[in-house]
């Protein structure tokens, strides 16, 4: 299922302005799916990937692809609420903020930020 997700998302004719995908247990490999997709997206605007288990180690190896889609402008709320991220992963994407003048709202609350 993720792995479709992104490939459609990854797709040039993709007309997705929204991705909420919320409380599906994705895990990291599934995220990684979804983030792979992403990377190339200047359509969506909304990504909400709360609780789905996804990890620290997760957001670290998709550093690139978030720094890609960051780049790319579009994207204004990203949410990764009730995930298991920690500092580290607050660390990546406070970093990777900078390369955004689209981002408007992150939501990690529920986290365990520390």
């Amino acid at each position: 299922g993720a792995a479709a997700l992104g490939s459609l998302l990854n797709m040039p004719s993709c007309q997705l302005r929204t991705v909420e995908i919320q409380d599906n247990k994705l895990g990291d490999e599934g995220y990684l799916h979804i983030m792979d997709g992403m990377a190339n997206n200047t359509k969506v605007r909304y990504m909400r990937l709360g609780q789905n288990d996804i990890s620290s180690t997760a957001i670290e190896n998709s550093s690139e692809q978030l720094k890609a889609m960051f780049a790319n402008n579009a994207l204004e709320e990203l949410f990764f609420r009730g995930n298991l991220l920690d500092a580290s992963a607050a660390q990546v994407l406070a970093g990777l903020l900078h390369e955004s003048s689209s981002v408007k709202r992150v939501n990690v609350a529920s986290n365990k930020l520390g």
